[in-house]
């Protein structure tokens, strides 16, 4: 049998506070149908005040004792009546979280019959949360309050005084109000709002296609709760949710896409999959970019699968279950991608503050006019580190590796000056190399070759109208696995 936990609020009547352990301690024994069980541990949320009062109340070990606990099975929060709001507020839900973390929902047992307002509320309100069922409360009809007051349940009873430990039942309604009406919908508008917030601060010249972006996640969100209550209504036509699905995974695409679009320029006629990939090579072309290639192209992939499914739709679909587990995924990843994206647009801006306008251009495109180039060489690191945990005399072949690299760069220096003048090279150390000046595809395809030849390693290569945007293409080149060239020019660079 797994271990329970009380949450209760402090109490200054200390016989009260103890009555509520002994009602709690007996509902448990109920539900477990095991006369001798107690709790693991009783978390009390006190104010000052009620810590003093508990400190001083007499007899306490024999009130504990009754219900199989001891004063070391009490922990004890303190929440300070003179702080804040926010501040109490954060105490008592951090106490909670410590105390509830390991346990499952049906361990944990909240008493809320004393204790000051704003924690019997919070109380309510976590159990809510945490989707127990076991929310208590002690209701005493006293004959005689002044005297009666003071005494132990036990007591009471054989005073035939009326004494009923209430369950707090129907809690989770609530989530079916919430899913239908007021609390998820404000919410919905709440994170929207934000969202536009965010993008109009970092694209305050690109409103219109921020309010498509917001209309069609809004028209996503709104058919999600509408799929949800009619689930939870049982109102369910499969065919109508089979659309219903559909519509919901199509609009958070395409709200997806909207985002896509405002990143990358000249999108129009290009497929998703084709914007993912030019969105993918923005991302690597900033150096540093918050998102790394790799989750960058999972959820890029997730994506495309999911607006392919809702493109190419069929009536064998899954049970009704999977359609509402689909479009739910559908709007998650959306969700999550957009305001991925949107907390790194700062990445994707140029100095002006506009999204870096980065053409791809092909090899072919090289044989007009001047250009820079960066050459660097792939992996000489790791295959240093590789060296020195394979090889027994890793020293002399690291010695031998660094030899041929300053081989091959001068290899590659000679060739350029011999095609483009001395003046050309205007860095070369190490195993990179960045020069300028007329060249073709097939001689920087050359330059890579020699360098493979010499080294046994492969290199890659930028090139760009200016060193920045030769930067950018090889970060470009490097990000397809290295020994590629790639060719991009920047608007208004």
């Amino acid at each position: 049998m797994t271990s329970a936990i009380l949450l209760i609020p402090g109490n200054t009547n200390t016989t009260s506070f103890g009555n509520c352990i002994t009602a709690a301690t007996e509902a448990l024994r109920e539900n477990r149908r095991n006369p001798s069980a107690s709790f693991e541990k009783v978390h009390v949320l006190h104010t000052r005040q009620s810590l003093m009062s508990f400190s001083s109340w007499k007899n306490s070990d024999d009130w504990l004792r009754t219900s199989g606990l001891q004063h070391s099975d009490l922990v004890h929060h303190v929440i300070e009546i003179n702080q804040g709001d926010d501040q109490r507020l954060d105490k008592l839900v951090s106490s909670v979280a410590e105390a509830t973390s390991s346990k499952l929902s049906s361990e944990c047992y909240f008493d809320l019959t004393g204790g000051i307002t704003q924690t019997k509320v919070a109380l309510a309100i976590l159990a809510f949360l945490l989707g127990s069922t076991n929310v208590y409360t002690l209701e005493i009809d006293f004959d005689n309050p002044a005297e009666q007051r003071e005494w132990p349940i036990a007591k009471l009873r054989d005073a035939g005084v009326s004494i009923s430990y209430r369950k707090i039942s129907g809690l989770e309604r609530f989530d079916s109000f919430g899913l239908a009406n007021l609390t998820s919908v404000v919410r919905v508008n709440t994170r929207l709002a934000d969202l536009r917030k965010e993008l109009e601060a970092r694209v305050s010249n690109r409103k219109i296609e921020v309010e498509h972006l917001i209309s069609v996640l809004r028209i996503a969100e709104k058919s999600h709760l509408d799929q949800l209550q009619r689930i939870r209504s049982a109102i369910v036509d499969e065919h109508a949710e089979r659309a219903s699905t559909r519509s919901l995974l199509f609009h958070s695409m395409a709200a997806a896409e909207a985002l896509i679009d405002l990143i990358v320029n000249d999108s129009s006629g290009l497929t998703l999959g084709r914007k993912l990939q030019m969105l993918k090579d923005r991302a690597e072309a900033s150096s540093p970019h918050p998102i790394d290639s790799q989750t960058l192209r999972h959820l890029s992939e997730l994506l495309l699968r999911l607006r392919n499914r809702a493109a190419h739709w069929s009536d064998t679909t899954p049970d009704l279950h999977s359609l509402v587990l689909q479009g739910e995924l559908g709007l998650n990843i959306s969700r999550s991608f957009i305001w991925l994206l949107t907390m790194s647009l700062e990445s994707l801006l140029n100095e002006t503050g506009e999204i870096t306008h980065i053409q791809i251009r092909e090899d072919s495109e090289i044989d007009d006019g001047e250009w820079f180039v960066g050459i660097d060489g792939d992996a000489t690191g790791g295959h240093i580190a590789r060296t020195m945990r394979n090889s027994a005399d890793c020293g002399q072949e690291i010695k031998e590796q660094s030899k041929r690299i300053s081989t091959a760069i001068d290899d590659l220096r000679q060739k350029i000056v011999a095609r483009c003048g001395k003046k050309s090279i205007l860095f070369a150390t190490g195993d990179n190399i960045l020069f300028s000046g007329k060249i073709s595809a097939s001689f920087i395809r050359s330059l890579l070759s020699t360098y493979q030849q010499k080294t046994q390693l492969t290199a890659s290569a930028g090139i760009g109208r200016t060193p920045h945007q030769a930067a950018i293409a090889l970060s470009l080149a490097k990000a397809e696995g290295g020994g590629t060239m790639k060719v991009i020019t920047i608007a208004d660079d």
